[in-house]
């Protein structure tokens, strides 16, 4: 038992000396001496819950049991997790006995039992009803009971003699695979505790993303007991745990399965041979051979081909597939935005994304959708051909390129890896040379800032009434985070910390020092990814191509993590100790200590940032590569007023100036000092600002709508086409 105590740790050691002269007296059968040390021992305990503990002994020597199991649990509910009893320690011994004396009705475990029960039954009722009626017409199993211990609620079997409790080897099994996403399967209902164990363990991935769990059971009877031990309706409602049991075990395996969301689990924990011919049905279910020899069959038609034509010379709309990604809002609003502006040029959309935390877009879904779909192209954000590599040859894939992130990040050379009618369309020029010097042919790239939904941001009249929240005299959107010190430790952590090599770990170690206090200190200049990646390259030592690979996505990493928010919070920081009345809008600033105050909160995009960039007096764009933004586009069709940081034209990924006049439709500031002023001088001067925002208003109108992107994706489409055909 570990308990902590006062500062020096002297009573925690007490304490563990006072439970072995429990123990002794209790196993020499000396009740009444082990009351009175008991009695002695209380007035000097400050913790709470170690009293509770040490009254719960006492009520199970003397009586009423029931007195001493409220005791227990009232101990549980206020011991810190340190202080929790092991379950073979005396008080956990001792609880258990006091429960087994109970009549099932006098258990405080079996009210909590039924209560996770009816929750658990309500939702398999949803997902599963046949295998839920046949869980409630099963009967108890008499020669078992729910206990309550300190991690929650378990069974004790009467025939086998005491606690269901998860082997140690089986606990080791399944820590080898809750640090990752991987699916876990689960052979049969053993002890009750195997899904709470796994789910207990929660993957720790990007964003929301969650891991699947599935539990094979034939035995009703089984799943009955389990789904007393803990609430896993919340699990089930979010599809990251199904179980598989009674006459519907083959349906329900069909239908999750077939739907080609779920990945099936590598192996099974516990005893496989015991539903083998349920993962044989798995695999049937996650067949899709045929389906997919019938698709390429239609992509190799001459109809698919007078299609193509059709649509190369403009007597047909194409049929587009827009696949998105549930784990970065940006995508999303972007494949969003997208598809919209197709529909409005009169383009028939389908709109792929996974539909719950724990799904993945394996091939059969692109499969089924092709099928029923049939699209005449692929469009996706930041993604392209190499993504999804089993698609078909003949379908183009038309790419909306606005990050540099996997496969396309590791891929050096494209040649073969895309079709000749894959169509690139980039956010910046530094994304276009990106690929090129990737050998992507030039002609199949061309630059495109990133459009807005013109429905969504336009100006907003003035009889709307607009909430407080939503104007300042200067407001920010993006999302904030802990101070630079704080998320340079984490990455620290997280992406070195974890590396094997211990030569190579000191090494990263020493370059990630040398980036803090040399690059995200320094005030008085800019670096970009490249500069970051040349400054760790210099440092490393002899490296080989997959060193400096790896070490370029490490920095491309640090670069978006770390440093662009230390570059930008000195600008943030600069206004606010100006006295400037400063909004930030998004969600993670309340973590930053010197900008908390300024929190905002989250906005909706499709409801409130319009009302942002309408009434906030000022909005600002602080991006620390490229001048040309979103949030540029986005202000300019809502009609606001926008700033933004500038750079050097050799350093700038992509001009503004390129789409914005300056000073008669955008205001540049290349510091924080001229940030001041310039906020104080458009404050003071709002007619200046308000010609400004409307001449940037008909720009962005003009040329940076999402209907305007649509319009000249589809050009630059039937162009690479009729180069191609």
């Amino acid at each position: 038992m570990s308990i902590t105590g006062d500062a020096s740790g002297v009573w925690a050691e007490e304490f563990s000396k006072l439970t072995s002269q429990l123990k002794n007296l209790i196993d020499t059968n000396r009740p009444a001496e082990a009351l009175q040390l008991i009695a002695n021992s209380k007035t000097r305990i400050k913790s709470p819950g170690l009293v509770f503990l040490l009254e719960g002994v006492a009520l199970a020597l003397t009586g009423p049991l029931a007195e001493s199991d409220g005791k227990m649990r009232q101990a549980k509910q206020v011991l810190a997790d340190a202080e929790l009893p092991a379950c073979q320690s005396l008080y956990s011994a001792l609880w258990v006995n006091v429960q087994r004396a109970l009549s099932r009705r006098e258990r405080g475990a079996t009210a909590f039992a039924y209560t996770n029960y009816k929750s658990n039954l309500k939702v398999l009722k949803k997902v599963d009803p046949k295998l839920a009626d046949e869980v409630q017409a099963a009967d108890w199993p008499e020669h078992q009971f729910c206990i309550e211990l300190w991690e929650g609620l378990y069974l004790f079997d009467e025939q086998a003699g005491g606690l269901l409790i998860l082997p140690e080897e089986t606990r080791t099994g399944f820590d080898k695979k809750t640090g990752s996403r991987t699916p876990i399967g689960i052979g049969a209902v053993v002890t009750g505790q195997e899904a709470i164990y796994c789910l207990r363990h929660r993957y720790d991935g990007f964003m929301t993303m969650a891991r699947a769990h599935y539990v094979f059971e034939s035995d009703v009877v089984k799943i009955k007991t389990m789904l007393h031990l803990a609430d896993f309706s919340e699990n089930m409602r979010n599809n990251e745990l199904f179980i598989f049991g009674g006459s519907s075990l083959g349906d329900r395996i069909a239908e999750v399965f077939g739907s080609y969301r779920y990945p099936p689990p590598p192996d099974l924990m516990g005893f496989p041979d015991k539903v083998k011919e349920y993962i044989e049905k798995v695999d049937a279910a996650l067949n899709w051979n045929d389906l997919s020899e019938k698709v390429r069959g239609y992509y190799k038609s001459a109809e698919y081909r007078v299609r193509l034509k059709q649509i190369q010379t403009g007597k047909l709309m194409p049929r587009i597939l827009v696949v998105a990604c549930r784990w970065t809002t940006f995508l999303q609003y972007c494949c969003t935005d997208f598809m919209k502006a197709f529909e409005l040029v009169g383009c028939e959309c389908r709109y792929l994304i996974e539909e719950a935390d724990a799904q993945c877009l394996l091939a059969g879904t692109f499969w089924k959708n092709f099928d029923d779909f049939q699209p005449d192209a692929v469009f996706m954000a930041s993604h392209a051909r190499p993504s999804w590599p089993f698609m078909p040859e003949e379908i183009p894939c038309i790419s909306f390129i606005q990050d540099k992130c996997q496969p396309l990040l590791g891929i050096g050379d494209l040649t073969g890896r895309v079709g000749r009618h894959d169509l690139f369309a980039c956010m910046m020029t530094d994304f276009q040379n990106y690929l090129t010097s990737k050998k992507l042919p030039v002609d199949q790239t061309f630059i495109m800032p990133v459009p807005g939904d013109e429905k969504m941001f336009y100006p907003l009249d003035g009889d709307f009434k607009p909430d407080n929240k939503f104007s300042a005299d200067v407001g920010f959107v993006k999302h904030g985070q802990g101070g630079v010190a704080k998320v340079h430790a984490e990455f620290v952590q997280k992406n070195i910390e974890s590396q094997e090599d211990v030569p190579m770990r000191q090494r990263l170690r020493e370059i990630m020092a040398g980036l803090y206090n040399d690059i995200c200190l320094d005030a008085g200049c800019t670096y970009n990814e490249e500069d970051i990646y040349q400054y760790a390259l210099e440092r490393i030592g002899p490296t080989n191509d997959e060193l400096r690979h790896n070490l370029r996505g490490l920095m491309a990493l640090y670069n978006i993590m770390v440093y662009c928010s230390a570059w930008r919070f000195r600008f943030l920081e600069a206004l606010d100790e100006a006295g400037v009345d400063l909004a930030l809008y998004g969600g993670g600033w309340q973590d930053n200590d010197q900008l908390a105050h300024l929190d905002r909160g989250p906005v909706k995009r499709d409801t409130e940032l319009n009302q942002v960039y309408n009434f906030n007096r000022i909005n600002l764009s602080i991006h620390h590569t490229a001048t040309m933004h979103q949030r540029l586009t986005e202000c300019g069709l809502a009609g606001g007023f926008m700033m933004i940081t500038d750079h050097p034209p050799d350093r700038d990924w992509e001009p503004a100036r390129k789409y914005f006049e300056e000073d008669k439709e955008l205001v540049f500031f290349a510091s924080p000092v001229e940030l001041i002023d310039k906020t104080r001088y458009y404050l003071a001067h709002p007619d200046e600002r308000a010609a400004i925002a409307v001449a940037m208003h008909q720009k962005a109108l003009k040329s940076l709508s999402c209907r305007a992107a649509a319009e000249t994706l589809l050009i630059r489409f039937r162009e690479l086409l009729g180069k191609c055909l």
